[in-house]
């Protein structure tokens, strides 16, 4: 392309061959330049993917931490929950004999003032 434009520009003439000049040599600049573009352009994707995978990770870790402390606190409130129905039935039988005991004294004591009674 760049001889045939000299050869063009030979033909037309040395106004021809100057324009002819400037034109080859803005294009090479303008493809230099956007080779340099693109070479920026991919360092910047290249860094933008690097970040995203980093962030990625740090996401990933802190929703495995997060659900491994979940897991923890179920484990936690089951164990919490069991211990609390223990207690419960602790107490149920505690307030069953208190009640066995109470009654068993009211009827000792009608028993006894009945056999004062009869002697």
């Amino acid at each position: 392309m760049e001889e045939k434009l000299l050869v063009a520009a030979i033909n037309a003439g040395v106004g021809g061959a100057i324009a002819a000049l400037i034109i080859v040599l803005t294009y090479k600049l303008v493809k230099h330049l956007l080779s340099k573009v693109g070479e920026k352009v991919a360092e910047a994707l290249t860094r933008q993917a690097t970040a995203m995978e980093t962030l990625t990770a740090s996401i990933k870790t802190s929703l495995e931490k997060d659900d491994g402390e979940h897991r923890e606190m179920l484990v936690l409130l089951k164990y919490i929950a069991q211990r609390s129905q223990a207690f419960d039935e602790v107490e149920r039988e505690h307030h069953e004999r208190i009640k066995n005991n109470l009654k068993c004294e009211a009827s000792c004591e009608v028993t006894e003032q009945r056999k004062e009674q009869t002697h």
